[in-house]
């Protein structure tokens, strides 16, 4: 490696050519928000399968869920609509 080389190098670089860990990545932190997301979902939907309820009962309550949520989300987005609507003048 030339002096001139030297000069582009960055902590990272250094700590990598000596084997130690910098931490971790952009790209392994997505990584691992996607292994729980797909973690929760999974549990999740075992939990609804495996719960001692019809499948009538377990499908009104998933509509149920699903109406409540939206409800929700649609209120949040009109209030932060209205927020935003209302600080622009």
């Amino acid at each position: 490696m030339k002096l001139k080389e030297l000069k582009n190098l960055d902590k990272n670089d250094i700590l990598k050519m000596l084997g130690i860990d910098t931490g971790i990545t952009r790209a392994g932190m997505l990584w691992w928000v996607g292994v729980i997301v797909a973690s929760a979902v999974a549990g999740g939907t075992a939990v609804l399968l495996l719960a001692p309820n019809s499948r009538r009962e377990l499908e009104e309550k998933i509509g149920r869920r699903a109406r409540e949520t939206a409800g929700s989300v649609l209120t949040t987005a009109r209030a932060k609509i209205s927020d935003f609507q209302s600080e622009r003048g």
